[in-house]
């Protein structure tokens, strides 16, 4: 929502609707999507002046380099809040050649903090 609106009425309606949007769960959430908020606000900001008629190649190149900073930082901090919220994406890491050489030992299954789950043995090899 660009210019910034004059109104403080209107900017702080704008600021709720987008807290309610991100639906912070706790004191730390509402913290970091004021984060968010204000880091979005900063970059669109920059890339706004990035535009401005007469603007020198210099000044285009540090407004975007800002721009690009705040926007890196943004994602950050969409992935601490998916992180908090419980939605980020875990690795899955598969593993298709094991080697145990005589006297070694290996796991099969999936292993977790309390112990291993163990892996069903195909029928013909019970």
């Amino acid at each position: 929502m660009w210019p910034k609106p004059k109104d403080a009425d209107v900017h702080l309606v704008r600021a709720s609707a987008l807290m309610a949007e991100m639906a912070p769960q706790n004191v730390t959430e509402a913290m970091l999507a004021t984060q968010m908020i204000a880091a979005n606000d900063a970059a669109l900001m920059f890339l706004r002046r990035a535009t401005l008629d007469n603007q020198t190649f210099d000044g285009i190149e540090a407004n975007v380099h800002r721009e690009s900073r705040l926007m890196r930082i943004f994602n950050e901090q969409l992935e601490a809040m998916q992180k908090l919220k419980g939605k980020a994406s875990q690795q899955k890491v598969t593993v298709e050649h094991v080697h145990v050489h005589e006297g070694g030992q290996a796991i099969v299954g999936a292993v977790n903090q309390t112990g291993v789950a163990p892996r069903a043995e195909p029928k013909d090899q019970q």
